[in-house]
């Protein structure tokens, strides 16, 4: 009997010393961070876009869809009373398509009122339906031919024909962009002038770049019989062709 008191005791203390519990303080939440990120900067009717803001990893994330067409976002950014943020809330977001292209970013910087600070890293993702293009070259060593003839003037373009799928078509002269690397890792922009018809006969599987001769600047540029590589730009994707082709300005 003696036993089975001295056991129903311990059991006792046990369960009491499991069921006791110690209430710790909550740790404090920064002064110095962001509340929100929201750009209000989008088309009638359609919805403020809400970023994503990651405290752990100080970044603040923004969706984009490439229907939107934006080339530019202005935010509209909460922190805590008393903070400051830099850039500013209402600062204009203007280098947009090479945030989304990964070529360059931006970092605000919350002071909460104590001085504390803390720095976000802005990232631009677009949602868009993946573009796909064919390689217009069939090997390394067979790089398709494109031929400039200058004599002929302005009716004396070359070509670079693109076909695949999901090439914008609306607003296209300002959201794709081609360039052309050379050899040494020289990029020439080449500027999109359109195929003659309107927007609205634009196909989502075909896009052609046109170098003018009369173009001197551009034309300038481009080495004769020198091979270059193809980089298309497409709203937010980079899509970079495996095989090269190859200029020729004919006299």
């Amino acid at each position: 009997m003696k036993i089975g008191i001295v056991l129903s005791a311990t059991l006792l203390a046990l369960v009491a010393a499991c069921t006791k519990t110690e209430t710790l303080p909550v740790p404090g939440r920064g002064e110095n961070r962001m509340l929100s990120y929201t750009i209000t900067s989008v088309p009638d009717g359609v919805a403020p876009v809400v970023g994503a803001i990651d405290d752990a990893d100080s970044t603040i994330t923004v969706y984009l869809s490439s229907w939107y067409g934006l080339i530019a976002m202005t935010p509209q950014i909460n922190v805590p009373a008393g903070a400051t943020v830099s850039p500013a809330s209402g600062a204009t977001v203007t280098n947009l398509l090479s945030m989304m292209r990964k070529d360059s970013t931006i970092t605000y910087l919350v002071t909460a009122k104590d001085g504390s600070k803390k720095n976000y890293t802005l990232h631009v993702r677009s949602l868009q339906p993946q573009t796909k293009i064919d390689e217009i070259s069939t090997s390394v060593d067979n790089p398709k031919l494109v031929t400039i003839y200058p004599k002929y003037g302005a009716n004396g373009y070359g070509v670079v024909a693109l076909k695949g799928s999901n090439f914008l078509t609306a607003n296209r002269s300002t959201l794709t962009r081609m360039t052309f690397t050379d050899s040494a890792n020289n990029i020439i922009d080449i500027p999109y002038t359109g195929e003659g018809v309107s927007e609205t006969a634009l196909t989502p599987t075909a896009l052609s770049y046109r170098i003018y001769p009369t173009n001197t600047d551009l034309l300038n540029k481009l080495v004769n019989n020198a091979v270059y590589y193809v980089t298309f730009y497409n709203y937010g994707e980079q899509i970079k062709l495996k095989y090269p082709i190859r200029f020729r300005i004919s006299n």
